[in-house]
């Protein structure tokens, strides 16, 4: 079976500097139906505006167990954000230019041999 260098599966090109790190991210999902942006400023204006009501039911539809301190509440549901927006907002790993051990210098083959 030949080896694949791309591993994109639809035909579109992908010149994204961002790792795609899962299946609807490939298929096109930019993360943005879970939090409505990924933008931290707008995101906070959001939190900023609510009501404490609607506070509390954007934190439980996230998993957050709504506490009677808004600015801890606040300070949850940001941190799960920046936690969904790093998820898809991963950078590109560059390639590495060893390839195998053959190309390492000596020195370090000495070293890792002593381990052994």
């Amino acid at each position: 079976m030949a080896k694949v260098k791309d591993r994109q599966v639809h035909g579109k090109l992908d010149k994204r500097d961002i790792q795609l790190t899962t299946i609807d991210q490939v298929f096109g999902d930019t993360g943005m139906g879970t939090f409505g942006t990924l933008d931290e400023a707008e995101y906070t204006a959001t939190l900023k505006e609510m009501n404490r009501t609607d506070l509390d039911r954007h934190a439980s539809k996230h998993g957050i167990i709504p506490v009677h301190q808004r600015g801890r509440l606040e300070k949850d549901l940001l941190t799960k954000f920046k936690r969904h927006v790093s998820s898809y907002r991963m950078p590109v790993q560059p390639e590495s230019k060893i390839k195998s051990e053959k190309d390492l210098p000596k020195k370090v083959l000495k070293i890792l041999a002593e381990g052994r």
